[in-house]
């Protein structure tokens, strides 16, 4: 990562200067996860209290990503809080940003 990223508000901008995709996932600790991808790139950031607790990221070619993430969302799924659906958040961000044109 080429800037510091110290609270939420840092993520937005982040997302914006790389083009990353991004999902934000509520966590059962009152935290949130924030999964940010494009081809070559794939970070995910804890937010909790507004400021980033944990962070990891992965650059390289696309089937380097996308391993990377799946191992990284399969550690996060038993995180996701209570009556949220892991796969329907994923799932409605892949038709937001398939309608972006």
């Amino acid at each position: 990562m080429n800037i510091k990223l110290i609270n939420e508000a840092d993520i937005l901008k982040y997302s914006k200067i790389y083009k990353l995709k991004m999902v934000n996932l509520p966590l059962k600790d009152q935290s949130n996860a924030y999964l940010l991808k494009n081809e070559n790139k794939f970070d995910c950031f804890v937010v909790k209290d507004g400021k980033v607790k944990e962070a990891c990221g992965l650059e390289g070619t696309p089937s380097q990503v996308w391993n990377y993430a799946a191992d990284v969302a399969l550690n996060l799924e038993n995180r996701v809080a209570d009556g949220v659906s892991f796969i329907g958040e994923i799932y409605k961000a892949f038709l937001k940003y398939s309608n972006v044109k």
